[in-house]
């Protein structure tokens, strides 16, 4: 069995990614692998892990020199589901290996997303986001929620699809399984040109009862506010319309990182901001293969 590890020295930098099986290891990272400085071998599994942990000196030098199994053999990533590819990084340094193969999908996201973002700007130039205004309600605020939220629906069939789910008339119980691998409801978004908003989170919560949909309230209203207007136009609000738009901002940059989902040096990336985002775990991360064979995409097993 193989099982690749990533080792980290004492302030969480990578030191090393290495490749165990029962009774080897060696860097592959590193040339040579295999008969190298970083290739050990032993008798069993436990006698390596001792050899490694106890008899070596370059293995002890600090205390924190650590391995870390990875979730993913290196060379290896989930399409659409942007990671870190250092330990530590956060707060939407995340990136997807698969981008260039995604380039045209980018581009439709980030032109949507900018379209989104200057019709609530419009918007906020007549009712001021702020206090009562943000119950207020109208009909170009109601087809700037429905809009959004069918763009947040296509970023959930997208990312289903690119990891192998056969979709016929899928609901929010179905798009629901992204938000644990995504980790969507840890992230939070501030508007700079409305600093007095306090971070939108709009998948916060999400997922933690047998009723996703009503987990989210601002989805809950587009479709109440869509499918019986008659009766449920107030639902429509401003308030529900701002996280909608905020979703957007958070599925492109969880596909694809900041400054790819949203364009490094664009209004769009100065205007909307991470004050909350995930920390991956070192495990978590996506690590590169170390060899002329490349990234792979593999599907996420939901």
């Amino acid at each position: 069995m193989i099982e690749h590890y990533v080792q980290l020295d004492l302030d969480g930098s990578r030191i090393g990614t290495w490749e165990f099986t029962d009774v080897e290891c060696f860097r592959i990272d590193s040339e040579p692998r295999r008969g190298g400085l970083y290739h050990y071998k032993a008798a069993s599994a436990n006698e390596l892990w001792a050899f490694l942990g106890e008899k070596n000196a370059w293995f002890k030098e600090g205390p924190s020199a650590t391995f870390h199994r990875l979730d993913l053999l290196a060379g290896l990533y989930h399409p659409r589901m942007a990671r870190p590819q250092e330990p530590g990084w956060f707060r939407g340094y995340a990136t997807s290996p698969g981008e260039e193969a995604d380039r045209n999908v980018i581009a439709k996201a980030r032109g949507q997303l900018a379209v989104l973002a200057q019709t609530l700007a419009e918007l906020c130039q007549t009712v001021h986001p702020e206090g009562a205004n943000l119950e207020v309600y109208g009909h170009d605020i109601r087809n700037l929620l429905i809009l959004a939220c069918t763009e947040v629906e296509a970023h959930w069939r997208g990312v289903l699809t690119a990891n192998g789910q056969v979709l016929n008339r899928p609901t929010v119980s179905e798009y629901v399984k992204l938000c644990r691998p995504m980790r969507l409801s840890e992230y939070a978004v501030s508007i700079a040109a409305f600093p007095w908003l306090e971070p939108i989170a709009p998948f916060k919560g999400w997922g933690t009862t047998d009723k996703p949909a009503k987990e989210l309230p601002w989805w809950r209203a587009h479709n109440l506010a869509k499918h019986d207007r008659d009766n449920h136009f107030a639902a429509a609000t401003l308030k529900c319309a701002l996280e909608a738009v905020c979703a957007n901002v958070i599925m492109a940059v969880a596909q694809y990182g900041l400054e790819r989902a949203l364009g490094d040096g664009s209004l769009l990336i100065a205007n909307y901001v991470l004050p909350e985002a995930p920390i991956w775990a070192p495990n978590e991360i996506y690590t590169p293969a170390y060899d002329p064979s490349g990234w792979r995409p593999v599907d996420y097993q939901f």
